[in-house]
């Protein structure tokens, strides 16, 4: 009786901890590609699973460094609670860092250099900015850069 319950224990727990991990192979547009001895893949997708979280990373067929990764935290209902966006540059190094909380509707933003100084800071509340910080490549702080739209040549439109 005591191993029948003990059994019934575990087979309990792992139910609520099943977790799922699976490839993908994604060609240099980032579609998926089905089969692999036709068609030629550049990129490898690693999907890890549970019921409390999404991890997505996708690496370079070539030279298996990391390119981007995105995580998802649920809560025990499976809601999202909270996301983790990071893209890499070519060589491995940080270039994009983005935690987003849903409980509070928070988002902050970090954009990085390749030498590892940081390029920008945004921070929302609610898709409102709350705070914008810009950096030079060497440190420095600088003001927001001004983004103006494109006038045609010589007036010419279309």
């Amino acid at each position: 009786m005591k191993s029948i319950l003990i059994a019934l224990l575990f087979s309990v727990y792992s139910i609520n901890t099943l977790t799922a991990q699976r490839l993908e192979f994604l060609n240099e547009h980032y579609f998926q590609v089905y089969d692999t001895l036709v068609y030629e893949y550049s990129f490898i997708k690693v999907i890890h699973e549970d019921s409390a979280s999404l991890k997505t990373q996708i690496f370079r067929k070539k030279d298996k460094i990391k390119i981007s990764q995105y995580t998802l935290i649920k809560d025990n209902n499976g809601v999202d609670k909270a996301e983790l966006t990071l893209r890499f540059y070519d060589s491995g190094k940080l270039k994009y860092n983005c935690k987003k909380d849903f409980i509070t509707n928070e988002e902050i933003i970090k954009e990085y250099y390749e030498n590892g100084n940081p390029k920008s800071e945004i921070s929302t509340s609610n898709e409102e900015v709350i705070s914008e910080k810009y950096f030079s490549e060497s440190g420095e702080v600088r003001p927001k850069p001004i983004i103006k739209e494109a006038l045609p040549k010589d007036g010419l439109a279309g």
